[in-house]
């Protein structure tokens, strides 16, 4: 999944509704939903530097707080 600022990340579920194309078979761009499952050696990571980068993604539907 592409991040805005030319960073990659490979969660382990997501959701979207972008239609398969030549240029996104492999790379996806809009993604509505995210799932991490965090671990204790990688929780740091999961909660503090994705959820940053995963905030600016604009399609990301994200929850009422």
């Amino acid at each position: 999944m592409a991040i805005p600022g030319d960073k990659y990340y490979y969660p382990d579920v997501f959701v979207t509704k972008e239609e398969k194309n030549a240029s996104n078979s492999y790379i996806k761009y809009l993604p509505e939903t995210i799932v991490e499952v965090v671990s204790d050696s990688t929780h740091t990571t999961d909660y503090v530097d994705k959820y940053i980068d995963y905030i600016k993604i604009p399609s990301l539907q994200l929850p009422d707080c």
